[in-house]
């Protein structure tokens, strides 16, 4: 087949599916109007000639925006359509792709078309190309759109009526709402700009120059765009120019006024020549306002006609929508439905009962799904809510000093009462409400706790050795409430912020358990089970070893408040040094040593092996991250206690031993002289953060704690 009937075949088709497109009256009309034509020339050697010629930019003068995407030739050449099998539009011969756009209301809808591609684009801004714009001028159903003047091409002249476009005094983009076409002027819906351009147009003076440059300046064309600018003229709406004052620009009049004055000051050849040089300009002038008045008159037509257009559109899209029983504003925000109003409303068009039925199936089925989404999306939204009032209520209960055990937050939602109130629909009061006020919903929610608790400690009792305990003896601690039962996390081996010291975690401490390490998509996975823990031998092993020395059993309900009450006077008798800690700090202290072995000192041992006291605390206080911790860590204030208390370890022994002197100790002379102190009894000082390097470097110390250092400030001289 020859390149000649291939590109022949081609447009019968472009010309067939054309023509399936269009509506049945336009169907025949073009059918009839081809008949009458042996060959239609083609848009495309068009375009190949196009290449070849210097494309004519759009001059769009001062104030008019960019009329279509037309660019250099560079532009031109980068169009590629001949084997472009999608643009249908491109292959339509030019009469046959003219004539479709004489049917159109508009020359919005031929920009509209330009734009959509560099081919037509090309295509519709030549000057041969004119006369589909005029047509669409002519059929504008607001009215016949006046002629542009000389200065204007078709394209431009359209772009500049319909396009949105930068506001004259705040440059913002929008539709405008008041116009001024002689000064090519726009102004979006904000007063402050109407009134601040406003300040910027004058009369001319009475004088000679004021005369003279009013022949050729251009002026406001109407009094309704001269009442918004200046309120405070009130001139009748309908007043139009030349039957009103004359407000020019003021730098353009004064701009006139000098350069007339300027000229005038010389001989009368420069006066001469200066005119001259403006009859250009004054002969334009009236053909300019005489413009503007009649597209001042168009616009004002143009806006009446669209108000009434969307207004018989929206009455007849509410009876739509009313017949099919459905909401009014959600068909108006279906796609299909709000692109076919939209549509009808820019070609001002009336939408009619024929062209609603050929989409009412699209648009039922929309608006089920966009009638779903929207439950489902409250009932998120709702939930949400929901579950941020649950969580408040939570944070109340444990900032209320809840004595029982709590379960994290997450398992807080999973206990069936909160479940039940996040999922129903919001109502007031509100879930947080609920639960504070009513009575019934606060028993149910201990209830639900308890029943938890229950499972948790029978559950964690397993974990420490203790399956199925059960006992009738009320004098018996549950093995989750010893001071024994210690707990670490074998997931993630952290501990809240609250046990860091500590180093484990309690039977509270186990149920408010979170990994830390997990994400948001984990935590929401992520089910709190007893199993994940695992008893913590090393701190379990050294408070049996001090509940022994204290003659305590684990059982007994009192032995946590006697041990709890003791003060620094645990020493570890596996470290080096004479080290010093309480119960809380002999937990963590626990796991530096495979088998820690202790001794409860005596109130008289523990004032000779620490010469400066443990500071309860000190590690938590110079550890945080305000500004203040940071200023004390910076302190040279800190001494290591594993240098200091090397030498001061008492003799070891039993518990309760005698106070006499073995036979191998001297007997103290209460007549000598006291022992004097030494020269430093502080010891050597760093910074924080220099004790922590040396107590890792020297003591191989990892993590300090309050019993491994002290703070001593320098007496100031």
């Amino acid at each position: 087949m020859s390149r000649h009937s291939r590109l022949q075949s081609s447009c019968e088709k472009s010309f067939q599916f054309t023509v399936d497109c269009l509506p049945p009256s336009l169907q025949s009309a073009l059918i009839m109007n081809t008949q009458t034509h042996d060959a239609l020339p083609s848009v495309l050697p068009a375009a190949k000639k196009l290449r070849q010629e210097d494309p004519q930019r759009i001059e769009t003068g001062s104030g008019a925006s960019d009329a279509l995407d037309t660019r250099s030739e560079d532009s031109v050449h980068d169009i590629k359509i001949m084997n472009n099998k999608q643009n249908h539009l491109a292959r339509i011969p030019l009469e046959l792709f003219a004539e479709i756009l004489s049917f159109v209301p508009s020359p919005r809808d031929v920009l509209s078309v330009a734009r959509c591609d560099k081919h037509l684009c090309a295509t519709l801004v030549r000057r041969s190309s004119d006369f589909i714009w005029r047509q669409a001028r002519r059929n504008c159903r607001a009215g016949a759109i006046p002629d542009p003047t000389p200065n204007w091409t078709e394209a431009a002249y359209a772009a500049w009526l319909f396009d949105a476009g930068p506001c004259e005094m705040c440059w913002k983009t929008s539709k405008p709402v008041h116009v001024s076409y002689a000064l090519r002027v726009r102004l979006c819906g904000d007063s402050a700009c109407h009134l601040k351009y406003g300040r910027l147009l004058i009369t001319a003076p009475p004088t000679v120059a004021g005369d003279a440059v009013t022949g050729w300046l251009v002026s406001v064309e109407s009094g309704r765009f001269l009442n918004a600018v200046k309120p405070e003229l009130e001139l009748p709406t309908t007043v139009e120019y030349p039957k009103m004052d004359k407000y020019y620009r003021r730098k353009d009049l004064i701009g006139a006024m000098d350069a007339f004055s300027q000229a005038s000051s010389g001989d009368q050849s420069a006066l001469t020549e200066f005119l001259v040089a403006q009859e250009d300009k004054a002969r334009r002038m009236p053909i300019i306002m005489k413009n503007a008045v009649a597209l001042q008159r168009w616009r004002l037509d143009y806006i009446a006609k669209t108000k009434e257009i969307r207004k018989s559109n929206d009455l007849l899209g509410r009876c739509f929508a009313g017949n099919g029983g459905w909401d009014w504003a959600i068909m108006n925000a279906t796609q299909t439905f709000s692109v076919f109003l939209r549509a009808h409303n820019n070609s001002l068009q009336r939408i009619t009962n024929g062209d609603f039925e050929i989409i009412r199936d699209q648009v039922d089925l929309e608006i089920t799904n966009l009638t779903r989404r929207r439950r489902r999306k409250q009932e998120e939204k709702s939930y949400a809510q929901n579950r941020a009032r649950v969580a408040l209520h939570y944070q109340r209960m444990k900032s209320a000093g809840v004595q029982q055990p709590m379960p994290s937050l997450l398992e807080f939602h999973r206990l069936p009462v909160i479940k039940a109130l996040e999922s129903s629909a919001p109502q007031e009061p509100t879930v947080d409400e609920q639960l504070k006020d009513e009575a019934f919903l606060k028993d149910t929610l201990e209830k639900d706790l308890q029943k938890w608790r229950e499972r948790a400690r029978a559950r964690l009792a397993a974990v420490l050795g203790f399956p199925d305990w059960n006992t009738t003896s009320n004098i018996k601690l549950h093995p989750v409430d010893r001071l024994t039962a210690r707990f670490v996390c074998k997931l993630c081996r952290k501990v809240a912020k609250k046990y860091e010291e500590l180093g484990n975690l309690d039977f509270a401490g186990a149920c408010a358990h979170m990994c830390p390490h997990l994400d948001k998509r984990q935590r929401a996975k992520y089910v709190w089970k007893p199993e994940q823990f695992a008893p913590d031998e090393k701190a379990i092993r050294a408070i049996k070893q001090l509940l022994q020395q204290q003659h305590l059993d684990s059982e007994d309900p009192d032995s946590a408040l006697m041990i709890r009450g003791i003060e620094p006077k645990i020493l570890c008798l596996s470290c080096d040094a004479a080290i010093v800690m309480d119960f809380d700090r002999l937990c963590m202290h626990s796991k530096r040593h495979e088998d820690m072995q202790l001794k409860v000192l005596r109130p008289s041992d523990v004032a000779t092996v620490l010469k400066l006291p443990v500071e309860k605390g000190l590690h938590a206080q110079v550890t945080g991250q305000s500004y203040q911790t940071k200023r004390l860590r910076a302190l040279k204030e800190y001494g290591c206690r594993h240098c200091l208390q090397k030498s001061k370890t008492p003799p070891e022994g039993k518990e309760g031993s005698s106070d006499v002197p073995s036979p191998s100790d001297p007997a103290p002379n209460p007549e000598s002289p006291p022992e004097s102190m030494p020269v430093r009894p502080h010891g050597k000082l760093w910074d924080f953060n220099g004790l922590q390097s040396h107590a890792k470097e020297k003591h191989g110390i990892e993590m300090l704690g309050d019993e491994d250092f002290y703070r001593y400030t320098l007496p100031t001289t």
